[in-house]
C-alpha cells in the first residue's frame, strides 16, 4: 500500500484546555460532524497499529 503524505493546514487544538472531539478535526481534510462532536476512541486496525480516528477502518479498505 502506497502512502501518500498529507500535508496538514488549519488551526492546532489548545493542549491546555483540549475540546472533547479530535485533536485533527480542524487540520483534517477528512473531518465529519462527528469529529467534531466525540472524541475518537484508541483502537488497534493492525497488529501493534493503534489509532485514535472515527475514519480509520474507511482507510483499511
Amino acid at each position: 500500500m502506497e502512502r501518500k503524505r498529507i500535508l496538514l493546514q488549519g488551526e492546532l487544538t489548545s493542549p491546555i484546555n483540549p475540546k472533547k472531539c479530535c485533536r485533527f478535526a480542524p487540520r483534517c481534510p477528512y473531518a465529519s460532524e462527528e469529529c467534531f462532536t466525540q472524541e475518537p476512541i484508541m483502537q488497534e486496525i493492525l497488529p501493534g497499529h493503534n489509532v485514535a480516528c472515527h475514519k480509520a477502518a474507511q482507510f483499511m479498505k
